[in-house]
Formats: structure tokens, sequence, C-alpha cells
């Protein structure tokens, strides 16, 4: 059986099902390709180790034969060169977290072998206005995504991974999975109702919520018309205050999600910054202040909607 979904821009055939990500529509824009293939024994051995990523799963990129080859809990996978071709090989016994890792860790990373870009931020559409929400860990942008999206008429494309393709001098964001990452916190606060909580593993209480104002596939086009990064703040009233593309940068490249991050001078580094900086010579940037708390969303969304309107 042959299930089909669409991710990030990409038409993705598989022979195993993955809960998490859009199943396709007709109409949604196909920007490249990808055949998942589930495969048969042990992943193929590790010829070289690229690079280990810091943090709680110990991923892994190295090598195999003249392939990418990526290990996470509960297995393995084999990737070609660019991007087109991905055998799983789970080996472990959660099935389940193996396919969460893929679709949440990895498919945002194969991404860049096809030529879009993969930022750690929350992105959403109104009125066919995409932005971008940046800022450091902690600083609150997956909860601002989903307070924006719940209560202030957003859509949201990304909770987590922002996926962007530049297209002609515009730089458009494509849905990502088809749920969200929601703390305990933040699900109380929002009433969501607990039937509709997916646990996720490794992330302490955290759980993957699907929601009516997620943009889904074939939905339109969302070219980013701003870059807001988030700061909670000891203000009375959410304010968007603008700031230069030199600053907007030193920020940004912190939010850069690399397929093969080994490497200061490496190719894929140099074309993921170059247009990082065009992007930020044609989108305006700003400094996303708020007062802590769960209630000002409708504010945010206006000082938003403000600074895009100035900046038309």
């Amino acid at each position: 059986m042959t299930f089909r979904y669409h991710f990030g821009g990409i038409a993705i055939t598989s022979d195993t099902p993955f809960a998490r990500l859009h199943e396709t529509v007709p109409g949604a824009v196909t920007r490249s390709e990808l055949a998942m293939t589930r495969a048969d024994g042990a992943a193929p051995p590790e010829d070289t180790c690229v690079y280990a990523f810091i943090g709680r799963f110990g991923m892994r990129l190295g090598t195999t034969g003249n392939d990418w080859r990526v290990h996470i809990p509960e297995g393995a996978l084999r990737i070609s060169r660019d991007g087109r071709s991905l055998h799983l090989f789970i080996e472990g016994q959660d099935e389940v977290f193996f396919k969460d890792l893929v679709s949440r860790r990895v498919l945002p990373r194969v991404v860049k072998l096809h030529g879009g870009h993969t930022y750690h931020a929350g992105s959403l559409v109104r009125n066919g206005r995409g932005i971008l929400l940046m800022g450091h860990s902690g600083a609150g942008k997956s909860t601002m995504t989903l307070g924006l999206g719940l209560t202030a008429g957003w859509r949201i494309l990304g909770d987590d991974m922002a996926l962007v393709w530049p297209d002609n001098g515009r730089w458009l964001i494509e849905p990502a999975g088809s749920d969200v990452a929601v703390w305990p916190q933040s699900s109380d606060n929002f009433a969501l109702p607990p039937a509709s909580f997916t646990p996720l593993q490794g992330y302490a209480g955290k759980n993957a919520v699907r929601l009516d104002c997620m943009a889904r596939p074939g939905d339109g086009e969302a070219p980013v018309r701003g870059v807001f990064f988030v700061e909670r703040a000891d203000c009375p009233a959410p304010v968007a205050i603008p700031i230069s593309r030199g600053e907007a940068m030193r920020q940004a490249m912190q939010q850069l999600v690399l397929f093969n991050p080994s490497g200061s001078g490496n190719a894929e580094r140099v074309f993921s910054l170059t247009e990082l900086n065009s992007m930020l010579g044609a989108v305006p940037a700003f400094t996303l202040r708020y007062p802590p708390g769960f209630a000002g969303y409708g504010a945010v969304s206006e000082a938003i909607e403000a600074a895009l309107d100035a900046n038309a």
C-alpha cells in the first residue's frame, strides 16, 4: 500500500504510514519529491561519523557508501545525497517514537537537501501574509504560535520548524507537520481537550495535538512579510520595534537548521547564510516585546498587523 503525504512543499510517497504528516490534497504546490521505503534487516554500517547533534536524542549524521546515514533512537535512515530517496531501518521496539523523530527532527533537515531553508521558528499566516517567530530557547515562540492560532485568527504552518523556499525574489512558507507540540501549562490555559493529546516521548510531559487552526497543504501561498524576534518583557502592552538588517541577521543566523552542520565554510552553510541575508534585505524584522501571560494574544496580533501595515 502506498501512502501520500505533503511536508514543507515536498510530495512524499511512503510504503509505511506516518501519523504526524499531512496527507496530500489536490492543488497542493509540489516543489520536490521524496520516496520513503521501509527496509528489511539491519541498517548499513556507518563508514564515517560526520556530525553528532547536541540534544536529548543522540542523533548522529554519517555516511554509508555514497549516501547519508542518520542514526536516531530505535533505528537509522539511509538518505540519498539529493534527498529524494530515504530508507527506514526500524530496529527497536518503539516504532511510534522512531517515526516521531523522523517527522519532527529528520524531515525538516532533509528539506535542506532539496533547496529549501529550515529555521527554528514558529510560522503562521493571516490574510495572505506569513510571519516567522524567532527567539532564543524559552523566549515563548512556540506558545506565542499556539496563542495566535487559537485566539487571534492566525493559521499555524509550523510550531517549531519553519520551512521556507526561495521563489523569484519571494520567500514562501510551506506547512510542516500536521500537529503541534504543547506543554501541559499551555494546554491548561487554552483549555485543550486531553482526549486530543498524543504524548511526545523525550519531552517530559509535552503532547502533540492536531488543531483546526493549522494551515494545510493547498491552503495557498504564505509569503514571508515579517520576521519577529519574540521577547518577554515588563511592558504594559505588546510592541513591535523595527530592527536593522544587521541585527536581524545576527539573531536569525542562530536559528538556522542545517542538514550537515560540520565545518564553518561548507557549501550548505554559505548558501543558507546568503539566502537568509537576501530574505532579511527584502523582509522587515522586528523585536516583538510582550508582557508574560496567556491573555494578550489579541493585542499581540494587533501589534504584528500594525507593523506589517507600516512596512507594506
